[in-house]
């Protein structure tokens, strides 16, 4: 392309500008009457402060994302009066064995919230009115049979006994804690294959029950404006593990090195410091429900501990567990 020529013509004229006299800034007219001047300060090129605190993201991991449930059913649900939610944590990670042959760790359901009769109850209460043998719906996968645990248990480390169907809720290398009803999956699937627990599950007797179930994922988003958390005043920025919102209730949860989990509920009485188990490495909101259809949620929480998990059960934003126990570090 041939380049443009540009032509300028400048017009000089002779002519003396009026006298600058001082006087009040002229006004603009307008349809809606004259304009008075503005006495506004120029506007300051610096940002405003930011609420929130100095903060980072953990990365996803195998490690991390398999404590978080898939996604449960929800076609062709109807409340019932009496349903139960029942949970199974994530297997070790397999490390593989000398002999070349692993045991696998079966699916162990225990039961954490449940509705009787439309009340509310939390524990060993609710396996107590589940059937021996019963079809639970899972997350992630079909319904499936489970069965309670049968005989005599006792536990090595404090020689406490445990008749059946009870057991305890978890157990450390030192003992056990807790008390449950826990029902064992089949050993095989209808095809054969055995059923091996790779993540997180939660489940629901009976298979078609509605109970709000929801599932959560290690989450926070990029915009995410977290405010004036209780952790300001302390020098190293954590970093945050997951952001969720339940019915108003916002669950923050970060972790600050390999034992120092953090976990907030901001109410609207404020900010609450819910990281009560001593050497949890991070906490994660696993999943909420409403199983007595009362508008309350039940909000499962567990505990990431180095040899173990934990776990409580938060009712309605209350910031002391209605269900809680520990294996962790203990």
């Amino acid at each position: 392309m041939p380049p443009l020529r540009f032509a300028l013509v400048l017009a000089l004229t002779h002519c003396t500008p009026p006298p600058i006299t001082e006087g009040p800034a002229p006004t603009v007219p307008s349809s809606d009457g004259p304009v008075a001047p503005s006495s506004a300060p120029p506007a300051s090129s610096a940002p405003p402060p930011s609420p929130d605190p100095p903060f980072t993201r953990v990365a996803s991991s195998l490690t991390r994302d398999r404590h978080y449930p898939a996604d449960p059913p929800s076609q062709g649900l109807t409340r019932k009066p009496s349903a139960v939610v029942l949970f199974s944590p994530p297997p070790t990670m397999f490390t593989g064995h000398p002999s070349g042959l692993s045991p696998v760790e079966p699916v162990r359901l225990q039961p954490l919230v449940c509705s009787i009769q439309g009340e509310l109850e939390v524990g060993a209460r609710c396996g107590e009115i589940m059937p021996a043998t019963a079809t639970v719906a899972p997350t992630g996968g079909a319904p499936f049979r489970v069965t309670r645990t049968t005989g005599r248990f006792v536990d090595d480390g404090t020689d406490v006994a445990y008749p059946a169907p009870y057991r305890p809720a978890c157990c450390s290398y030192k003992m056990c804690q807790g008390r449950t009803v826990p029902y064992l999956g089949s050993p095989t699937a209808a095809d054969g294959r055995a059923l091996v627990p790779t993540q997180t599950i939660m489940a629901v007797w009976p298979p078609d029950a509605d109970v709000s179930l929801r599932a959560h994922i290690s989450f926070v988003a990029y915009d995410a404006h977290i405010g004036p958390v209780p952790w300001n005043a302390r020098d190293e920025p954590p970093a945050l593990v997951q952001v969720v919102t339940i019915d108003g209730l916002r669950f923050v949860s970060a972790t600050r090195g390999a034992t120092q989990g953090l976990l907030f509920l901001e109410t609207a009485a404020g900010w609450r410091d819910l990281g009560g188990m001593r050497s949890a490495s991070e906490f994660y909101v696993i999943a909420d429900s409403d199983v007595d259809d009362d508008g309350r949620h039940e909000v499962v929480v567990l505990a990431r501990h180095a040899n173990n998990y934990g776990l409580r059960v938060h009712v309605g934003g209350d910031p002391e567990p209605a269900y809680a126990f520990s294996c962790g570090n203990t």
